[in-house]
């Protein structure tokens, strides 16, 4: 049997599910690129890692190991699973890849060292460790400047006047209860809020939307940089795809390393997003960007300048 994920294996010391499945010669490599977008995102907030092996002896038969810390991080998942949108979505899309029915069991770990220490009935005990998780979120609530001297950070409720003047401004639609929950980076200039970007979140996928400059500091790079504040802290928080729609700013868009993408290939998921079903952007652009992938030389010096 062979890892596909490509780490390196450790036993696990908490509860454990194996998922086996088969996928045929026509989908196994679509599924290998979705499971290496997906892995990160379900990993991204600790207490669980994923492996993905095949056997050997029977190609395209998969067997999925997801090890938990202890089994409060087993219960927290369940709950994920069952009462999340978003993971339930991911969780279709991964159905949707493989073309037979999923078994799922449920092991434990057999803490051999105790049994053959003379320790214990004979029966087997579930040996729990615990660790602090590191996650993503410290490096995405964390504050940072740029070049300009702008401080970055997510945006606090104090701040949603700000925004809403900053997208009237820009003759920018005001999300309101109607969308999908959208989160905002603000740039902020002494204390003022000059800038900020919004995005709706699609499992692995985000759509991001509100970009906004204050009209005196245009022209100087502030969108480009929050452009890519934002995008370098969703990479960290294990996302990995970014779409946007544009009407006249495609060349902006390139020069963050986005590339024009044909909308209607995009995921089930993404479909409901308001911006698309409402129909209001049918003659918008819509462009795409892989997180995964490192800039080019030439995108590096873009942001430099």
């Amino acid at each position: 049997m062979k890892n596909t994920h490509g780490t390196k294996s450790t036993l696990p010391t908490g509860p454990l599910v194996c998922l086996v499945y088969r996928v045929d010669d026509l989908h196994r490599l679509k599924l290998f690129e979705f499971l290496s977008k997906a892995i990160p995102y379900y990993e991204r907030d600790g207490g669980l890692s994923i492996g993905i092996f095949e056997s050997l002896d029977e190609p395209g038969l998969l067997f999925e190991l997801v090890a938990y810390t202890d089994n409060v991080s087993f219960a927290a998942d369940q709950l994920k699973v069952e009462n999340d949108p978003e993971m339930k979505a991911v969780l279709k899309e991964w159905h949707a890849h493989f073309d037979s029915d999923l078994e799922v069991s449920r092991l434990a770990p057999v803490n051999l060292r105790q049994l053959s220490a003379g320790q214990g009935d004979g029966g087997t005990e579930l040996s729990v460790q615990t660790k602090a998780s590191d996650t993503a979120h410290a490096d995405w609530d964390s504050l940072s400047k740029d070049s300009h001297g702008l401080t970055f950070a997510p945006a606090l409720f104090a701040d949603y006047p700000s925004i809403k003047e900053l997208l009237t401004q820009a003759e920018l639609p005001v999300p309101d209860t109607s969308d999908k929950p959208v989160q905002f980076l603000v740039a902020r200039k002494e204390r003022a809020v000059i800038a900020c970007i919004g995005w709706e979140s699609y499992g692995f996928r985000v759509l991001l939307r509100s970009l906004a400059v204050e009209g005196t500091c245009r022209g100087q790079g502030i969108g480009l940089s929050i452009v890519n504040e934002a995008l370098s802290r969703l990479k960290k928080q294990g996302y990995a795809e970014a779409y946007l729609l544009t009407v006249d700013a495609t060349g902006f868009a390139s020069s963050a390393g986005f590339s024009e993408f044909n909308s209607g290939q995009l995921p089930e998921s993404m479909q409901t997003a308001g911006q698309i079903a409402s129909g209001c952007c049918k003659q918008a652009t819509c462009m795409f960007k892989d997180l995964r992938l490192k800039p080019t030389f030439c995108q590096q010096l873009k942001t430099l300048k």
